[in-house]
Formats: C-alpha cells, sequence, structure tokens
C-alpha cells in the first residue's frame, strides 16, 4: 500500500513521512499521547484518510474516504470494532461520546487500517 504520514504536534510542528514504516507511525502516535495535535494517514490505494487529533490527552478518530466525486467522514470510537461507525459532520470535540482516552484502541485501530487498509 502507498502511504504518507502527516504529523502536526504544538512541540514539533509539522512533518511528513512518504511510505512510513510501523515504527513511524507509532512516534507519531507517542507525540500524540502529549501534546495537542493531528496524524493524518493517507492510503492511496484505498483513497482513505486516518485522522487523529488529540489534546494531549484524549483522541478523536475520523475515517475519510473519498470515492470518485463524494467524500464521507465517519468517527471511530470504542463501539466502532463491533462494526458501528456513525457519519459525522462537522467533527466536533464537543461530542465527548466520540473522543476516547484510550491509547490502546487508537494504537489498534490504526496498526489495523496500516496493515489491512481498512477500519
Amino acid at each position: 500500500m502507498y502511504m504518507k504520514l502527516f504529523l502536526f504536534c504544538e512541540d514539533t510542528g509539522f512533518s511528513k513521512k512518504n511510505v512510513p514504516l510501523w515504527v513511524d507511525i507509532c512516534d507519531a502516535l507517542h507525540k500524540l499521547r502529549t501534546h495537542t495535535g493531528s496524524v493524518n494517514i493517507k492510503d492511496f490505494d484505498n483513497q482513505k484518510t486516518l485522522s487523529i487529533h488529540s489534546d494531549g490527552m484524549h483522541f478523536l478518530l475520523s475515517l475519510i474516504e473519498c470515492m470518485d466525486d463524494e467524500t464521507k467522514i465517519k468517527n471511530i470510537q470504542n463501539a466502532c470494532f463491533s462494526r458501528v461507525e456513525r457519519p459525522v459532520l462537522p467533527v466536533s470535540w464537543r461530542r465527548s461520546h466520540e473522543v476516547t482516552n484510550d491509547f490502546d484502541f487508537v494504537t489498534e485501530v490504526t496498526r489495523k487500517i496500516f496493515i489491512t487498509g481498512q477500519a
């Protein structure tokens, strides 16, 4: 799969990595664990982007799918792993049920998308 990793972190600024390894993604996620910022992993083969926003303690995960001229944004929450995805527009921090502080969950979702291209 052809992917790109984009990281914006209040501590380190913006960085981009073409064809990231899993270790690159883990490093980016660990920065979000203690800093405000976002990680975007763009999968060009499946036309999807995993977007993770953090305030340093809480995470909001969204899956952005681009098919033809249509863009769908779905939030990913703990319930998602029982395959519940809900459309989200716009993404909002005020919707506390969509935010998680479970870093293991964030890592698990990210790893699954990184390996399979699917959430």
